[in-house]
């Protein structure tokens, strides 16, 4: 456990997420399960960048279960750059597929 950690309220606050948000993310397995500390659950600084990521990554267009592939899914000797190019590779590939599949719907 790192030295200084949040509460979820805070957490919250600083990921501008709702609590709801975190909890649902534990339940999905997008996010690890917290510590208990004194019988409060605790949260690291790097839970706080992990919050930032799946933000990120949900920016970009990525599903949950896209984002927790880009977190877990790959061997550990894959940097996360190279995992970013892998997956966006494929987003790019299925975005341009969707946009051919609309393009045909509003044909006259």
């Amino acid at each position: 456990m790192g030295f200084f950690t949040f509460s979820i309220g805070e957490l919250a606050k600083r990921a501008e997420v709702s609590a709801s948000t975190i909890r649902f993310y534990e339940s999905i397995g997008l996010m690890p399960k917290p510590e208990r500390v004194s019988g409060q659950w605790r949260y690291t600084i790097e839970v706080l960048d992990q919050l930032k990521f799946i933000k990120t990554a949900q920016l970009a267009g990525f599903s949950n279960q896209e984002i927790i592939v880009l977190l877990e899914g790959f061997d550990n000797q894959v940097s996360p750059s190279n995992r970013w190019k892998q997956m966006a590779n494929i987003k790019c590939s299925e975005l341009e597929k969707q946009k051919n599949v609309l393009r045909k719907c509003w044909m006259y």
